[in-house]
């Protein structure tokens, strides 16, 4: 009985860009799988304008909450410090 072959040393590199619907692209991904000559595939979806505006603005949202955690260790941090030296 004949060894299962472990590794793939060629292999076929394809990327297609297509415009579709997600019904479409879910058709697409099943015949894929189904297909036993294709051993990996993936689909990606480029961002659109709502994407990016969503993304920077809970970038900013994030930073912004960074910002004021920072001040506040910082006001705490003052506040420590003058009890300190208003205690001497």
């Amino acid at each position: 009985m004949e060894e299962e072959q472990k590794y793939h040393w060629r292999a076929r590199y394809i990327s297609s860009y297509f415009d579709a619907s997600p019904k479409t692209v879910k058709e697409v991904e099943r015949v894929l799988r189904l297909d036993e000559n294709v051993l990996r595939f993936f689909t990606l979806r480029p961002k659109t304008q709502a994407d990016l505006i969503r993304t920077r603005s809970g970038f900013r949202a994030a930073v912004w909450a960074e910002e004021r955690t920072v001040e506040k260790v910082a006001e705490k941090a003052r506040e420590k410090k003058q009890k300190l030296f208003h205690e001497e």
